[in-house]
This record gives structure tokens, C-alpha cells and sequence, in this order.
């Protein structure tokens, strides 16, 4: 599995991640659930399983990445802090 994750250059917040599950080619993304603003968006390959998932709205990565925070041992908690929450 392969994660990628953007920072936005010219304002240094957090921009996308996206998490890729199978190295299958993509056949179509699909919105999650508001097509008219998608916070999510899902990759699928041609038989339909999911081949990827990019989040795009920069709350709901924060809100991730502040779950993630809590879980990280004490050592490493204020560098994960630092790069997931900038």
C-alpha cells in the first residue's frame, strides 16, 4: 500500500492524502457521498474493487491526523504531530 500525501506550497497546510490498496490501473474515480462537493474521492479499477482513496477536504484530514497523533508512541509524537498537523 502506498500513501501520498500534499502539502499546499504557498500556505504550508495540509492539502491531500491519498491511499492507494492494489496497483490494478483505474477505471473510473467516483465521488464519496456529496457528488457536488467531494471531500472523497474513490478509485476504482475496472471490476469495481477499490484500487485508491483521496481525501481532499483539510478538516476532515486534520480530524485523521489528530486520531493518528493519539496513537503514535511518545517518541515519535511531536515529529508525526508536526508533519500531519501543519
Amino acid at each position: 500500500m502506498k500513501t501520498t500525501i500534499s502539502i499546499d506550497e504557498q500556505s504550508g497546510e495540509l492539502g491531500s492524502v491519498y491511499v492507494r490498496f492494489s496497483e490494478a490501473a483505474v477505471a473510473k474515480t467516483i465521488p464519496g457521498k456529496n457528488p457536488d462537493d467531494p471531500d472523497v474521492l474513490i478509485d476504482v479499477d475496472a471490476k469495481g474493487q477499490i484500487v485508491g482513496v483521496e481525501l481532499l477536504n483539510s478538516d476532515v484530514l486534520r480530524n485523521i491526523c489528530a486520531s493518528i497523533v493519539k496513537g503514535v508512541p511518545a517518541p515519535y509524537k511531536a515529529k508525526v504531530s508536526e508533519l500531519c498537523l501543519a
